[in-house]
Formats: structure tokens, C-alpha cells, sequence
């Protein structure tokens, strides 16, 4: 149920996935640490753990929406650049037809009507 709220907030499948990753993650990384230093799980260190959740779903979001608008600014028009770089305008193609000796057509044209063999 959280996943689809936060995937209808962040109208995104990959940022709700981000920021449930990183919260866990983060609070599991604090008890490490307290049990690697031999700390116990007094008031203190929870009132640290729950700063640290809300610090994490922060910078996860933070983190989704630079690599969104990264992903958007850089990356994409680099693509079509890659991409579209063989291909021409339709004016390009309009005047690579007429270099070919066909020219372009839009449709039949109602000006010229073929011979009819009846009359």
C-alpha cells in the first residue's frame, strides 16, 4: 500500500523502490554500527535512528528527483542525438528524392486523370 501511494506521489515505479531500499538499509547500517562499537539501544541512539530515517527517505527522494532530472537533461538528448544523426529533415528527404528523379507526391493529383480506354 505504500509502494502505490508513493508510486501515484512520485508518478514513478523506480522512486518508490528507491526510497523503501534506502530507509532500511540505513537503520540496519545504525545497529550495525551499535553493535560493532558495543553501544546499546538506549534513548539516545533511538532518537539518532529516527533522525536517520527521516535524513534517508529525504535524500532518497532528493537523490530520484536529481537523477531524474539528470537522466532528462543530459542523457536523452544525447540518444536522439546518437540516433537521429543519419537521418534528415523532411525537407532534406523532399530534396534528396528530387536529386533521385522522383519527385515527391502527396497523393494523386486530380489535374491529371489517366486515359480512359472506353472513350
Amino acid at each position: 500500500m505504500v509502494y502505490l501511494v508513493l508510486a501515484a506521489q512520485f508518478e514513478s515505479f523506480i522512486h518508490p523502490l528507491v526510497i523503501m531500499l534506502t530507509v532500511p538499509l540505513a537503520v540496519a547500517g545504525a545497529l550495525f554500527g551499535l553493535w560493532v562499537m558495543g553501544e546499546t539501544l538506549n534513548i539516545y541512539s533511538q532518537i539518532g535512528l529516527i533522525m536517520l530515517v527521516g535524513l534517508a527517505a529525504k535524500n532518497g527522494i532528493l537523490f530520484g528527483v536529481l537523477a531524474t532530472t539528470a537522466f532528462t537533461l543530459f542523457v536523452v538528448p544525447v540518444a536522439y542525438d546518437l540516433l537521429a544523426r543519419r537521418t534528415g529533415s523532411p525537407g532534406d528527404v523532399g530534396r534528396q528524392l528530387e536529386r533521385e528523379g522522383a519527385a515527391p507526391s502527396a497523393g494523386p493529383d486530380p489535374a491529371s486523370k489517366s486515359p480512359d480506354p472506353a472513350e
